[in-house]
């Protein structure tokens, strides 16, 4: 054992006994009585003469560590003293038996404020140490013994050391806090010539370069980068317990928050230590940083042109060949990081690879977890089976036009840098109806840029406890941007409706979730489409941040009659006299409900053993009224009911088999 170690605790043995003799001289202590029900003199006597001897290795630093934590945390010598008091029964069996002696109490076997008091004497340390107001406890160094303490009167309750001190005097190996690891070590490009700033907020995609930034910058403080990995939940007693951490290693804390938002609050104890913050977005960080001297750097992904020349580079090195066109087109539309592209160019065989070989290579780097919040949506249609209005599939195809461009016009033509845009994402509106089209038109889209469809499940997004909606939906869209996967709002208005006025605490917080969605929504870079059936409940700020705008109306009787065509696929038995044109004519449906209604005629048929017919439609399509409310149950049409043609529709290749 160190020699100030030693001395430390022999000192300890030293106040341990002189309180003895105190007491015996004040006859509350005898020779021949008991303390603490079994705890007897002789066997206190005996215990202080053994004296304390722990492994060598546990008190290896002793000598350097209690001076540096008493200048890191501006502890005077009582202090220190509670310090060492709360460490020595971890060091030596002897102590929870002494404390119990001197408290009276063989179950009280810690330190209490008032044994320390008659200890070590009266201070500041000892006033407040457990109700926040001393240094021991807004640094979080020492904590109650336990949770019954608090019933308790001040002197009587116990205290114990926080399980990082514990954890950094006894040197133990590895992080007390999960989560907490070092970065590697870098060296600043050039030497300081003034100080760095306090706190720093690294932003970007993942893999361009934002790790080295923060280590660099924990360089110019010459301290290691110490990072903790933010969880999505229940991040604020770990981030209080990581900056514990950091202050007592001397590091500087950089949490990484890519699929986190920010807590409420940074912990007190990071007041003044350097911390820097690496996060896809910055807008949500800014607040916390008020008051702090900070900066922020914005690390870009590749444009296409780098994305272009290093698939090129990389092509070359392995002996493979692409097309050019549909290297130009991979590079452009897959917006992968450096390391990505290596990643899926090691995919991909020496020789010539086709244009699907090279897609599927880079689809491959953008499969992403996205959790209960949001699941895939089939992409199976495309154009042709889109049945909207001339008008409305112009403008999608103008939205998926600038999807596929947003590389030239936000990069090369610097549209991403003006106003408040911060990302290269885009916004759209789908408004319409229930069944008009919106879902197969995102799905349409995606298709044809190859990108995958995400719709977001309101009920695993929006959450009833106060900040979850805000981790959620940072999670969400921070698994889109490192996919380039289109999200998808159905019922959009249910999170993105009109804020409204302050009444109590959950309206300001509703408020609040608005707000940030404005804001992530502008830094986003990836592509959201917003459905809802009323445009007019979204918040009007939303609405002028979206450029594209799209009606979906309800179809017309020519667009009906073209829906029910589409819906009854060719292999199913029909009758030959249907007349598609008098069931659009006559039934003012949307496409869903059409869908629905050729579905459900076709298992009534095969209940009937018998083709598609009129009575089967019928049956059908006064369902779909009913759950409409636009039909009485007692006017549901019978299995004899006939539709009265406005003129023959016949299929004479869709008869039944014989």
């Amino acid at each position: 054992m160190s020699a100030p170690f030693a001395a430390a605790l022999a000192h300890l043995d030293q106040l341990i006994a002189q309180e003895m003799r105190r007491l015996r001289a004040r006859y509350e202590l005898s020779i021949d009585e008991f303390r603490g029900l079994f705890v007897s003199d002789a066997q206190v006597e005996a215990l202080l003469q053994q004296g304390a001897s722990p492994p060598p290795a546990l008190c290896r630093d002793w000598r350097r560590d209690i001076p540096v934590l008493a200048h890191r945390f501006a502890l005077d010598p009582i202090a220190c003293g509670c310090v060492i008091l709360a460490l020595a029964p971890e060091l030596s069996t002897r102590y929870p038996t002494l404390y119990a002696y001197l408290n009276d109490d063989v179950a009280r076997r810690w330190p209490t404020l008032d044994l320390a008091q008659r200890l070590l004497g009266e201070g500041d340390a000892l006033r407040g140490m457990l109700t926040g107001e001393a240094p021991l406890a807004t640094a979080g160094l020492i904590l109650p013994a336990e949770a019954a303490d608090a019933a308790r009167p001040l002197p009587a309750r116990g205290f114990r050391l926080s399980p990082p001190l514990l954890h950094h005097l006894l040197r133990l190996p590895g992080f007390p806090v999960v989560g907490l690891s070092w970065l590697p070590e870098a060296i600043p490009a050039t030497p300081p010539t003034e100080p760095p700033p306090e706190a720093l907020l690294v932003c970007g995609p993942p893999e361009t370069g934002r790790r080295v930034a923060a280590a660099a910058w924990a360089a110019r403080h010459g301290c290691r980068p110490l990072l903790f990995d933010l969880p999505v939940t229940d991040a604020a007693e770990r981030v209080e317990d990581a900056a514990l951490a950091a202050r007592l290693e001397g590091a500087a804390l950089i949490l990484a928050a890519d699929d986190a938002p920010p807590p409420a609050r940074l912990p007190r104890r990071l007041d003044g230590a350097p911390i820097a913050v690496i996060c896809r977005a910055a807008g949500p960080w800014r607040p916390l940083l008020r008051g702090r001297r900070w900066a922020e750097v914005l690390l870009a992904a590749p444009d296409s042109a780098a994305r272009l020349g290093h698939w090129r580079q990389l092509l070359k090195a392995r002996g493979s060949a692409a097309p050019p066109a549909a290297l130009a087109a991979v590079a452009g539309q897959f917006r992968l990081s450096l390391p990505a592209i290596g990643r899926a160019a090691s995919r991909l065989p020496p020789g010539r690879v086709s244009s699907a070989a090279l897609t599927r290579a880079a689809g491959h780097e953008l499969s992403f977890d996205f959790g209960p919040a949001a699941r895939p949506v089939a992409l199976q249609p495309g154009w042709d089976d889109l049945v909207l209005t001339a008008g409305t599939l112009e403008q999608l195809r103008d939205f998926a036009a600038a999807i596929a461009a947003r590389a030239i016009v936000f990069g090369q033509w610097g549209f991403g840098q003006v106003g408040r845009r911060t990302g290269d994402g885009l916004t759209a509106m789908f408004s319409g109806g229930s069944g008009t089209g919106k879902t197969m038109s995102a799905a349409v889209i995606a298709r044809e840029l190859g990108l995958d469809l995400w719709r977001v499940d309101l009920a695993g997004l929006v959450s009833k406890y106060i900040g979850e909606t805000e981790r959620n939906l940072e999670k969400l869209f921070g698994a889109s941007g490192a996919s380039d996967a289109i999200l998808f709002f159905d019922e959009a208005d249910a999170i993105f409706g009109k804020r409204s006025e302050v009444k109590d605490s959950h309206d300001r917080y509703a408020n609040i979730e608005i707000a940030y969605l404005l804001q992530r929504l502008e830094e986003h870079d990836g592509v959201v489409i917003l459905a809802t059936n009323l445009s007019r409940n979204l918040d009007a700020a939303f609405l002028r941040r979206i450029p594209f705008v799209i009606e979906f109306p309800m179809p017309d009787a020519a667009a009906r009659a073209r829906l029910w065509r589409k819906s009854i696929p060719p292999a199913a038995p029909l009758e030959p006299d249907i007349d598609f044109a008098a069931l659009g004519q006559r039934f003012d449906l949307s496409g869903g409900d059409i869908r629905a209604a050729a579905l459900e005629a076709a298992f009534l048929a095969v209940r009937r053993n018998r083709p598609i017919g009129r009575p089967e439609l019928e049956r059908a399509v006064g369902r779909q009224l009913m759950k409409r409310g636009m039909l009485p149950p007692a006017q549901l049409p019978s299995s004899s009911a006939r539709l009265r043609p406005n003129g023959a529709d016949h299929h004479p290749d869709r008869r039944p088999p014989a």
